[in-house]
């Protein structure tokens, strides 16, 4: 895991719909973001469908 320069989390690596569920769960009230690359985004704020 790294954070960007506006410190987000990012978790690079081969996740899936599946490590979605597990990062809602792990980061409530966060809003999870599956990029095209396969990376998790914890983002602040509400959850939401990216």
């Amino acid at each position: 895991m790294r954070a960007d320069a506006g410190g987000i989390p990012l978790f690079h690596g081969d996740f899936d719909e599946r490590d979605v569920e597990i990062a809602r769960r792990a980061y409530p009230g966060r809003r999870i973001v599956l990029d095209e690359d396969g990376h998790l985004e914890i983002h602040p704020g509400e959850p939401g469908r990216e």
